[in-house]
């Protein structure tokens, strides 16, 4: 008999689940757009006597106010979106970003990373990062592309972490997750899992960073039911309130195997069968965001209430959901029911 039977049977006996719940204050901005104080005064697709008219107009706004750092940016922007002229606009986009000027500083670093210019582009990405991470960042018309905009930057760092332990270091010097934190739920994330991987290249504990991030890796556990897997999962309710199912807890520390950000769910049996895990997660202020990432179907109830499920929905279960909840602060019950798959 071939290895390989052995290693089918365990890779089809577990199963992974990644849950991250992080409290937001209500009115957080939580969309993500694409439009900011004069991004669209350019445009790539423009006539081109109406583009030699503008570029005309912005150079002679500079001769006169060669400070001027809207002008800047969109000549910047100019030459380069609708003129191709990279080498060109460069000189117009830096002296937006010494202005702090967002937009500028965002161009600029994807024309960095593209040429594969590291540190000019780490160091625009810094400097997004550390402008998100002041009390007045961003006003709340700015928010969508200005949010969205950090989360690129943040994509940028964690690109670069374990390249030298000098980076590293420009890079933890940058990323205040507490401060992040107020920027939505997104930004929070990238934020730790920056700083995780920065605790990971300097061999030290990532649990702070986890904790951060708002990992669940603490979950009781309880015995198999059903025979179906997936299936069974519509029959099942909520072990929490007088009507509940009845949770039959478990030894798990067997069953349930932490991990960075999340938990691997194991089924010894031949057949396929639902897990319950069941947890209490801390709200410190109104709302609740949650990420829930899985290889197989599931229901996750919080407080006995159904808000996030991937089973008969689709042919393919989605493995990666986002939900934010409107609850109270406080102590919530998160109640994960998981189909887990048996050995034969």
């Amino acid at each position: 008999m071939k290895r390989r039977d052995s290693r089918t049977v365990w890779r089809h006996s577990r199963r992974f689940v990644g849950i991250t719940a992080l409290w937001f204050t209500t009115g957080t901005p939580a969309m993500v757009g694409c439009a900011g104080p004069r991004a669209a005064l350019v445009s790539p697709g423009m006539e081109p006597g109406a583009l030699d008219a503008l570029e005309g107009k912005l150079r002679r706004r500079l001769e006169r106010h060669p400070d001027d750092i809207a002008a800047q940016r969109d000549l910047g922007h100019l030459l380069w979106l609708s003129r191709g002229q990279t080498d060109e606009a460069l000189p117009h986009l830096r002296g937006a970003v010494a202005g702090e000027d967002w937009l500028s500083l965002a161009s600029s670093m994807w024309i960095a990373a593209a040429r594969r210019e590291a540190d000019e582009a780490r160091s625009h990405a810094r400097t997004l990062v550390m402008l998100a991470s002041r009390d007045d960042a961003w006003s709340e018309r700015d928010a969508p592309i200005y949010g969205e905009i950090t989360e690129h930057a943040l994509r940028e760092l964690n690109r670069q972490t374990g390249i030298r332990p000098s980076v590293d270091a420009e890079i933890d010097d940058s990323v205040d997750i507490a401060a992040l934190r107020r920027r939505g739920p997104a930004v929070a994330v990238l934020a730790s899992i920056v700083r995780t991987n920065l605790a990971l290249n300097a061999n030290a504990s990532p649990d702070a960073a986890l904790a951060a991030r708002g990992c669940v890796r603490d979950w009781e556990v309880s015995a198999t039911e059903g025979t179906l897997g997936g299936a069974d999962l519509p029959g099942m309710r909520p072990s929490l309130g007088p009507d509940g199912d009845t949770f039959d807890a478990v030894d798990g520390r067997y069953i349930a195997v932490p991990h960075r950000c999340g938990v691997r769910v194991w089924n010894a049996g031949r057949g396929a069968a639902v897990r319950r895990l069941r947890t209490r997660v801390t709200a410190e202020a109104a709302g609740l965001y949650l990420e829930m990432v899985s290889d197989a179907e599931f229901r996750l109830y919080l407080d006995g209430a159904l808000v996030m499920q991937n089973d008969l929905t689709d042919r393919w279960p989605a493995g990666d959901l986002h939900r934010s909840v409107d609850i109270p602060a406080g102590v919530h019950e998160l109640e994960l029911h998981l189909a887990v798959p048996g050995l034969s």
